[in-house]
């Protein structure tokens, strides 16, 4: 080792005597001895365990959400925190009215005001009505059947063969009735508390929204005007009908 790396070390090692003196007396109340190098070691080692500490309070404690970057992370979680908050108070509330409509049941105190029963004679008057023809019609059909009866004649056995499928409205008064035999597929609670209930049918898939309350679960077989669940007081059903993959006017096919 040259002398010029000696001397180096040699200053980095000499000892410092360090004093604390009693201003009134000058008596020394405290001393250390200490070199330039152990002092930067103790800064070094200070600066380490503070960015140790640092790091240790950002990682595990919620002040890493003060930090740019992080805000929208801690959104995130508040906006699911607070939906899974809302979703589990609209399962409490199902539970509450299904328990209390259950009491009302066992009870004898629930009315039957809100479902309106369809007897048979008015069934039976709603399909003469649907399959009624009026003059015209039966006119311009036997016009066209006359004019291409060759081309019909291929499709005769189909024809005959061809079930009638009967429509019934999907609203009577407060209740929500299925319009043809079909089963349920779906039942969603929306955002503003009402049920939206997918009924599939030979055929066709109807769609009912807007309802209070919904009596039959996913699955359920249904017939025709079988009621499904009820509307509020002076709400109107919004009611859709599918065919093929399309949606369809139903007024084309249902006598409302």
């Amino acid at each position: 080792m040259s002398e010029q790396n000696k001397s180096f070390w040699s200053r980095l090692n000499f000892k410092y005597r360090l004093m604390l003196v009693d201003e009134n007396n000058m008596a020394e109340a405290w001393h250390t001895r200490i070199s330039w190098l152990r002092l930067v070691t103790y800064f070094v080692l200070i600066f380490i365990i503070a960015v140790l500490l640092i790091s240790v309070l950002i990682i595990y404690t919620p002040v890493r959400n003060l930090l740019p970057g992080y805000s929208a992370s801690i959104r995130s979680q508040l906006v699911e925190q607070s939906l899974k908050v809302d979703s589990l108070g609209t399962e409490l509330e199902v539970q509450r009215q299904y328990t209390n409509v259950l009491r009302g049941v066992l009870s004898g105190e629930t009315t039957s005001d809100t479902i309106q029963a369809i007897d048979s004679m008015q069934l039976y008057m709603r399909e003469q009505l649907l399959e009624a023809k009026n003059e015209i019609t039966e006119a311009f059909k036997a016009e066209y059947e006359e004019r291409e009866k060759d081309n019909l004649q291929l499709f005769a056995n189909v024809r005959e063969t061809a079930p009638t499928l009967t429509f019934f409205s999907p609203q009577q008064g407060n209740t929500i009735t299925s319009v043809l035999t079909g089963h349920i597929i779906m039942v969603n609670r929306e955002i503003d508390n009402s049920y939206t209930v997918v009924v599939e049918h030979p055929q066709y898939i109807s769609i009912y929204r807007g309802l209070k309350k919904v009596f039959k679960p996913i699955g359920t077989a249904l017939q025709a005007a079988e009621a499904i669940g009820v509307m509020e007081d002076g709400e109107k059903l919004r009611f859709e009908l599918w065919q093929g993959g399309k949606q369809i006017d139903p007024s084309s096919v249902i006598a409302f």
